[in-house]
């Protein structure tokens, strides 16, 4: 034998030939491609959403829907009802001073001037008061804030007290744009704290 013939016959057998064993010629194992896409996620077995999404937004139950509406509605009537009153001021003055003089003649006009200002100024600040509250509720409201659930019941008893002082103080004005006014922001006002105790309303806002 040669020494080319001892090379060839000891060389080892290359991957893609096959292979000589005692049972017999072994075929090569066929190469498998590498994947091409991204490995199949994991089943979720939970209820928390995945990374990168974002979990629906609960939906708006119809009592706080309703209640919106019935509180903005009240806000608008308690504006219209307050600048209508001021540019009648004149008149509402001239009535009250009428009233209070049937009411107690023997009183001079002074004591009654200033007890009609007192009274108005007092009516004033107390609808301010009950408006800007059921102003700020209905903010929160809207926002889905807790604090809605105390503030507009507190805004809600004082802006009904307030329309049925201002009911009487505007009586006999020149126009009844205010009184219907003031009577739309009390019924408003109460039909909004019919709704807001209801269990839906309840559970939304304690949700957040």
């Amino acid at each position: 034998m040669t020494l080319a013939q001892d090379r060839t016959s000891t060389a080892k057998p290359s991957v893609s030939s096959p292979v000589r064993t005692t049972a017999g010629t072994v075929p090569p194992r066929p190469r498998t491609a590498a994947p091409s896409g991204p490995h199949p996620r994991p089943r979720v077995t939970s209820d928390l959403p995945l990374p990168g999404t974002h979990a629906p937004k609960p939906r708006t139950p119809w009592p706080i829907r309703a209640g919106g509406v019935l509180w903005i509605f009240a806000v608008g009537a308690g504006v219209v009802a307050v600048v209508t009153s001021a540019i009648d001021s004149t008149g509402l003055r001239d009535d009250l001073y009428l009233s209070a003089r049937a009411a107690a003649p023997k009183r001079t006009a002074e004591v009654l001037h200033d007890s009609v200002n007192v009274t108005i100024a007092g009516a004033a600040i107390l609808t301010g008061v009950a408006l800007l509250g059921v102003l700020i509720g209905t903010v929160a409201l809207h926002r889905r804030r807790r604090a809605a659930r105390w503030l507009l019941p507190v805004a809600g008893v004082l802006a009904i007290a307030a329309a049925v002082l201002d009911q009487n103080l505007v009586e006999g004005g020149a126009t009844n744009l205010d009184r219907l006014s003031f009577l739309a922001f009390g019924a408003c006002v109460l039909a909004g704290l019919v709704l807001l105790p209801v269990r839906s309303s309840r559970a939304w806002l304690r949700r957040r």
